[in-house]
């Protein structure tokens, strides 16, 4: 017998003249079931910082070519095949589950890889010099750049929460606006780093930066970091071993990263002071930002002119706006990969204990508008710096005010020099009686 719940959700696509039939279900494209398995990981079951899923897919009801011969009733009422008589038993089917979620995320990988395989990359044609095979770590970043949030949530009305979240991770994949094809004239340009030999140590940052073709407009840059974790010692509170961050920016704002963003302090509407933003991520080795790009405007008022961002002010305390003037020419947006932690790699053999330096690979995907080349539409490869850094030095506080005695000169002398000048004092004044033994020896 004919199963109407899949086919009300699919005559559009094969039988346009029932498209009236359709409505909304739980099992749309556009919603997350709620037999869908759910986060946050067991291991930050209390902090809920660790997000799975990763990336989800299309699993309810799916209609395909009927394989399971005679005696499957799964069927559609659809013929699977135009030029023969309807046949129930050769019939389309629509089949549930992972068993089908996983073969539509493994085919969207499929392609993926075929693509650069075949030298797609960066021309948007298939080269050959341009061939290779990508690394797990950047089919992951590939896959999760490409993922588009659902819009609904488990059949209600209600849209879901920004991702990453619980229910879908990022979303579930779009290849169409992730894969450059020169023919298609995609505004969209690809870039990626498929970085093998990566960190060997914390505290190095590999920059890159890219120029953006401003000359549109509602334009913004998505970025996604991943990597290959190595495991964890058994019963670690933490799991990640290695951890690396990703910093987006264009010099006037910052992106943040896995939606982390600082909490309002409810006392003064305002950033919690504690907060650094953003908010670093130690928890997950997938991080990724969306940051909007705001043309540089010139706008002119009745009693002067000022430069603004984004749109001009109607009314400013300039006076009234006259004209304004965007800036459309290639501006510069750098992405920074930084290890915050890379430790050894141990293995054990039961009795042994062995740890060797493994260096920190990592894979990297930026899509947007960046500048490409005129003469054959392929992107301009971003400038490498590679460099160490060291993290901002941060004061102690000083002593409150309640506690020192204004006409004290030790006091006065404490609030002026901080701790870390006091050590540096000491340190030099060691080592210069150190100096004096060594002379009068």
């Amino acid at each position: 017998q004919e199963n109407s719940f899949c086919c009300l959700n699919n005559y559009m696509s094969i039988d346009p003249e029932k498209a009236g039939m359709l409505r909304r279900t739980k099992y749309d494209l556009d919603s997350v079931v709620g037999t869908s398995a759910t986060g946050p990981a067991i291991d930050s079951a209390v902090t809920q910082t660790r997000y799975k899923p990763d990336i989800v897919g299309p699993g309810s009801f799916l209609v395909g070519a009927n394989s399971l011969g005679p005696g499957a009733n799964l069927h559609c009422g659809l013929p699977g095949r135009p030029d023969l008589p309807f046949n129930e038993s050769q019939s389309v089917i629509a089949m549930s589950g992972t068993s089908v979620a996983t073969a539509a995320v493994a085919g969207a990988a499929a392609i993926i890889r075929q693509y650069f395989q075949q030298g797609w990359f960066p021309s948007g044609e298939p080269r050959r010099r341009n061939e290779f095979s990508p690394s797990s770590a950047l089919m992951k970043a590939m896959l999760l750049n490409s993922a588009q949030s659902v819009t609904r949530d488990g059949g209600e009305n209600a849209r879901v929460s920004s991702v990453p979240n619980f229910k879908e991770g990022w979303g579930r994949p779009n290849l169409l606006p992730l894969l450059y094809v020169k023919e298609l004239d995609q505004r969209e340009k690809l870039w990626v780093v498929d970085e093998k030999v990566g960190f060997d140590e914390g505290g190095w940052v590999h920059q890159y930066e890219f120029l953006v073709d401003m000359t549109g407009e509602d334009l913004e840059i998505k970025v996604t970091l991943t990597w290959n974790d190595p495991p964890a010692e058994a019963g670690a509170e933490g799991v990640l071993v290695n951890d690396l961050d990703l910093n987006v920016t264009n010099e006037e704002e910052v992106g943040f990263v896995n939606n982390r963003i600082c909490p309002i302090d409810p006392f003064t509407d305002d950033y919690a002071e504690t907060c650094r933003k953003p908010i670093a991520d130690r928890d997950n080795n997938v991080e990724q930002t969306t940051l909007s790009l705001l043309h540089k405007v010139e706008c002119e008022y009745g009693n002067g002119k000022q430069t603004e961002y984004g749109e001009c002010s109607s009314f400013d305390t300039l006076g009234s706006l006259i004209r304004f003037s965007k800036d459309r020419r290639p501006f510069p947006v750098r992405v920074r990969v930084i290890a915050h932690r890379v430790t050894e790699a141990c293995t054990s053999d039961g009795f042994y204990k062995t740890c060797v330096t493994r260096p920190q690979g990592y894979g990297l995907v930026v899509t947007g508008p960046l500048l490409a080349r005129s003469s054959d539409g392929s992107v301009m490869p971003p400038i490498l710096t590679s460099y160490r850094f060291e993290e901002p030095f941060v004061p102690e506080p000083a002593p409150p005010p309640a506690t020192l005695d204004a006409n004290s000169t030790s006091s006065r002398a404490a609030i002026l020099r901080p701790s870390s000048l006091a050590s540096a004092w000491i340190t030099v004044l060691a080592v210069g009686v150190g100096l004096l033994r060594w002379l009068a020896a």
